[in-house]
């Protein structure tokens, strides 16, 4: 009954592009949006296309082999979309479906750019771009009420939009105002809400003050995620749980000093400015750096709020290969299921963690199961993972894409989406365990004889 239906689905998804796709699935599981980044060198030559920036293809996720329903054109970034226009900067760096009203058919499709200051919005019944909103209006607006005083928000005019999420009908959207000293090291942060009503159109309907971030003049992470009763935010190396009905902040806990730095993805295959966050109820995971998560409950007693860290969970010791997204499933308060996706690595972390324990061990600890393709078949390649919509406590749905040739692209290609649903219990196996064996060519190939 709460927003933790987002994270109830393994979803393993092969892709072909050397920038990793992005990845988004409804609320009800009935959509799965694919967006494949054109490479710059691709787009540059094209820019004034209004397809250079590419497509968002949806798929039926809801039954097995789900069919292409429908695309969308991503438009080109223009010259008022300040800091996108450059180098990679057009790409889309966060997609999130939003429902129409009640219930949680899927109703609009959000986007963001890298490094720019504007949120897209698709109106799904359409199947067009209905709104654009650009959280520098906001502020302008408020600043000019404030003629006789100094702003009470340093950096208007430089927004920087940190990351976008959703909850119903209604979007979020972090915002960073840089100091005006200009020397990188920080500045206050503000979250913007949105009703999304037919048609597309965006109304605000609050700002939420939720602290300062800290940088240092370093490159912080950011992230914010919604729950039914919460809304946690993390700037940096802070994370804050607000109340999602007044605002009013609850409490807040400092992550390892390196987790922000670790938390990066390569530019290749995501937006650096992103930290994976989830909540699932009172629960929240993170990255927390050196490729492991921090796993978090939001405990309450009367009107005493605090953050307690259940573990830390380690996908290994190869902080190379980053995480960019996790998935979160909370089974009866008892027991909590965790999977972290690595694109660079090609690999899923499936881990388990008992919330009994009043005192956990903070020793790293290893996933239970390690997903991946096989490393031999050439026309697949892993990109996400998340958990089941309906049965996440007993089974993981796989889906693919495959290219149509070594060494081609799987970004033109797809009008099928197959699926494969496995058991946690009986198909996932402790250690190392490849998927995707019903689709691989390589598989095929020794049934064809060359297996013994």
């Amino acid at each position: 009954q709460n927003h933790s239906i987002l994270y109830h689905n393994i979803i393993i998804i092969m892709a072909t592009t050397t920038i990793a796709p992005l990845v988004v699935r409804s609320a009800d599981g009935s959509l799965v949006g694919i967006h494949h980044p054109l490479p710059f060198s691709d787009s540059k030559s094209s820019s004034s296309s209004s397809s250079a920036a590419g497509l968002i293809r949806c798929y039926d996720g809801s039954v097995s082999d789900g069919s292409l329903k429908f695309t969308l054109r991503v438009p080109a970034p223009s010259s008022d979309d300040d800091g996108a226009v450059g180098e990679g900067n057009g790409r889309l760096a966060k997609l999130v479906f939003a429902t129409n009203g009640g219930g949680n058919s899927p109703g609009f499709l959000c986007g963001m750019r890298r490094s720019s200051s504007s949120i897209m919005v698709w109106d799904l019944d359409r199947g067009v771009l209905a709104a654009t909103i650009d959280v520098r209006d906001i502020a302008s607006s408020s600043n000019t009420k404030k003629k006789k005083r100094r702003s009470s928000v340093d950096g208007a005019g430089n927004e920087v939009l940190c990351d976008i999420a959703t909850f119903g009908n209604q979007l979020y959207a972090l915002v960073l105002f840089p100091d005006d000293d200009g020397d990188g090291g920080g500045g206050k942060c503000r979250l913007y809400q949105y009703e999304l009503s037919a048609g597309g159109e965006a109304t605000l309907a609050r700002k939420i003050k939720v602290g300062s971030a800290v940088t240092g003049g370093s490159s912080p992470s950011f992230a914010v995620a919604i729950a039914k009763s919460s809304i946690v935010v993390r700037l940096g190396s802070l994370l804050r749980v607000h109340d999602s009905t007044t605002g009013e902040k609850l409490c807040k806990a400092d992550l390892p000093n390196d987790t922000a730095a670790a938390s990066s993805i390569d530019d290749d295959s995501a937006d650096s400015m992103f930290a994976p966050l989830v909540v699932d109820g009172r629960y929240i995971a993170t990255n927390g750096g050196n490729g492991a998560v921090l796993l978090l409950a939001h405990e309450s007693n009367e009107d005493k709020h605090e953050l307690r860290t259940l573990a830390v969970l380690s996908c290994d010791d190869d902080s190379s290969s980053p995480i960019s997204d996790l998935d979160l499933h909370v089974d009866n308060d008892e027991a909590v299921a965790l999977v972290a996706f690595r694109p660079s690595a090609g690999e899923a972390s499936l881990f388990k963690v008992s919330t009994k324990s009043k005192k956990p061990s903070l020793v790293p600890r290893a996933p239970k199961s390690r997903m991946r393709i096989d490393e031999n078949d050439p026309l697949l390649s892993f990109v996400g993972a998340t958990f089941h919509p309906r049965r996440p406590r007993e089974s993981l749905v796989l889906l693919f894409q495959k290219k149509k040739h070594a060494g081609g692209s799987a970004a033109g290609a797809g009008t099928i989406l197959p699926m494969e649903t496995i058991s946690i219990d009986d198909d996932l196996t402790d250690g190392i365990v490849i998927v995707g064996k019903s689709l691989s060519s390589a598989d095929k190939g020794k049934k064809d004889g060359k297996k013994k």
